[in-house]
């Protein structure tokens, strides 16, 4: 690390420069040993949806998301691996925080895709807080990755018609 000088008024501030200027994140440890939860490289079988779900995440772009991220101070979890933790337990129906955090502690897949981290609940919810437009964009890169690998045909897309019903006041007549 580099300490770069800076004049302020006749001032000298010292100002930290990292010559790598690229954030840097969690190392993954996924495939080490836990003596009390074991190795979730070794627990979670080859063609489970987990391995899959990581390989897909692998191939979106997050660059965005790690944009946002420092190249100084304390290294935090990849962006890419919280996305495919909650990816994951959406398609697994798990939606609130806390019971993801749980899962990262206990679930060998859900270890697996947080690189062996427990990711606790209020860093859960302050990404997906913070990166709402990033899921909407990470579902269209979705949909595009699995018709360039032909797991869906263009022709074969619909809209759901689930019938949506406004929640209206019973005193309110509508006009119409």
């Amino acid at each position: 690390m580099d300490l770069s000088l800076e004049t302020d008024g006749g001032r000298t501030k010292r100002r930290r420069v990292r010559r790598d200027p690229r954030p840097h994140f969690q190392s993954d440890r996924s495939d080490q040993l836990d003596a009390l939860v074991g190795c979730p490289e070794q627990q979670v079988p080859s063609d489970h949806l987990a391995r899959r779900l990581r390989a897909v995440v692998e191939r979106l772009d997050v660059s965005a998301l790690e944009a946002r991220y420092s190249s100084l101070g304390r290294r935090g979890y990849a962006p890419r691996s919280v996305v495919a933790v909650w990816i994951y337990a959406s398609l697994v129906g798990q939606h609130h925080a806390s019971r993801v955090a749980e899962s990262c502690r206990t679930d060998a897949a859900f270890r697996l895709l947080s690189q062996g981290y427990s990711l606790s609940a209020t860093t859960l919810r302050r990404f997906r807080r913070e990166n709402g437009e990033f899921f909407v964009r990470a579902l269209e890169q979705t949909v595009r990755l699995a018709h360039e690998d032909g797991l869906i045909d263009a022709t074969d897309l619909a809209v759901d018609s689930v019938r949506i019903r406004a929640d209206q006041s019973k005193g309110v007549r509508h006009a119409g």
